[in-house]
């Protein structure tokens, strides 16, 4: 009986979770990680192709906003008040 009033909350979380996640997996590979982060920094930064960083900024900012529309879409779907 909770659940089916609890989905769209749970699904809020999750979205928030995950884009929590590409962040920090960014910002790790930015001090050493690997990854997204680090591959903005060894070939865009460190190597003066500002082209190549900034379409890496602007992929992961499209994730990003994927990932939030999906989550509210959904959450929204599942929200029957």
């Amino acid at each position: 009986m909770l659940l089916p009033e609890a989905r769209s909350g749970l699904v809020y979380a999750l979205t928030s979770a995950a884009i929590s996640l590409l962040s920090y997996s960014t910002v790790l590979g930015v001090v050493g990680g690997g990854g997204i982060g680090d591959f903005a920094m060894r070939y865009g930064y460190q190597v003066y192709n500002d082209n190549l960083m900034y379409l890496v900024i602007v992929i992961i900012i499209v994730c990003v906003l994927a990932i939030q529309a999906v989550g509210h879409r959904t959450s929204v779907r599942l929200d029957h008040r």
